[in-house]
């Protein structure tokens, strides 16, 4: 319902509704109050593209002294990045691919903005962890890895936080049986433990934080 409400709300009111939702939960007991503001991790918002909401949302967030972060594959203009940046710690950036055609045909979009976003937040000092999405046969291979790599500018500020490369999982399978809906990749793009030793191999050489997640 929550992500909703940017359709059907003005601002002011969204504004009114993030208030009146945190007097509320301040009223509970702490133990309840604690598992509450847990669930805002589980609210499915795509913030940048419901800006006002999101603004008002973490702003309340950091009014109560939460930590907040955004995860974003970063398709969006500046000016809807930066009404946010303000009340986001971290922003969790998705680089799917470096190949601007290769992005288009995998994702239906080109990537320059998306990079030309990424630059610009952490030319204005906002922190930003980049995560690479890993698919067999898709962005695995060294070269592709390492473009990526070489594309973060200002690798020695402080918040660049680093990249995080995310080898796919199925975690995600049972959420669509349990909406009735049929998942939309028939082949298994997962990578091996060897193959995930080999890319760790790849990216120790570098002096800042490249992990490789493995689930």
């Amino acid at each position: 319902m929550i992500a909703r409400l940017p359709h059907l709300l003005t601002a002011s009111i969204i504004s009114f509704t993030v208030l009146s939702f945190w007097s509320v939960l301040k009223t509970l007991p702490k133990p309840i109050y604690i598992q509450a503001y847990h669930l805002l991790q589980e609210i499915h918002l795509v913030p940048l593209a419901q800006t006002e909401f999101a603004a008002n949302l973490l702003m309340a967030c950091k009014q109560e002294e939460i930590n907040t972060a955004i995860e974003t594959c970063g398709y969006t203009n500046l000016e809807s990045i930066l009404k946010v940046a303000g009340f986001t710690d971290l922003f969790l950036f998705d680089i799917k691919h470096i190949d601007p055609e290769r992005h288009y045909k995998l994702t239906g979009v080109r990537n320059e903005q998306i990079l030309e976003n990424l630059k610009e937040l952490l030319r204005r000092r906002y922190n930003v962890k980049v995560r690479m999405p890993l698919l067999k046969g898709i962005n695995d291979n060294q070269d592709e890895i390492e473009r990526v790599i070489a594309l973060m500018p200002f690798r020695d500020y402080k918040n660049f936080k680093g990249i995080d490369i995310l080898p796919y999982h199925k975690l995600g399978v049972n959420k669509y049986t349990q909406l009735g809906k049929e998942y939309p990749i028939k082949e298994d793009p997962s990578l091996s433990i060897e193959e995930l030793n080999m890319i760790e191999s790849w990216v120790e050489k570098y002096e800042f934080q490249v992990a490789v997640i493995k689930h």
